[in-house]
């Protein structure tokens, strides 16, 4: 259950960061600006407190919220399949985050945290925490 309570936690911070959390700091890069409407981010100084995430990310926050879940139930029950593609969707949320700084720098937690999971998950120990 402690699992479950722990990636319960980060859901939350996943979905709070990218849908809900204003900051006036910025790090997008100008070569990283989009036209499309689900890609659109500033890339700028802001001025005033705004969330800097595309609608793209907001909408994958919820996706990622129950991956999460999902991988906290995982470990609580044991589901050895489910490692693999958590591995495979660590990769890919830190591959699509480059596209946007800001989203890199909100989830370096989470990643840090997966990376000492996922290295003991890979190693094959039983105890993780």
């Amino acid at each position: 259950m402690k699992y479950t309570l722990i990636y319960l936690f980060w859901a939350f911070y996943l979905v709070y960061m990218l849908n809900w959390f204003k900051t006036t700091w910025n790090f997008a890069h100008p070569l990283s600006k989009f036209t499309s409407e689900y890609l659109s981010h500033p890339v700028t100084k802001l001025s005033y407190p705004i969330n800097p995430v595309c609608k793209l990310g907001n909408i994958l926050s919820w996706v990622g919220a129950v991956v999460l879940i999902c991988q906290g139930l995982s470990l609580d029950m044991y589901i050895p399949r489910f490692d693999r593609l958590y591995c495979i969707f660590v990769g890919l949320a830190f591959g699509l985050s480059l596209m946007n700084f800001n989203v890199t720098v909100y989830l370096l937690p989470i990643l840090i945290f997966e990376i000492v999971i996922l290295k003991k998950l890979l190693g094959g120990e039983k105890k993780l925490l």
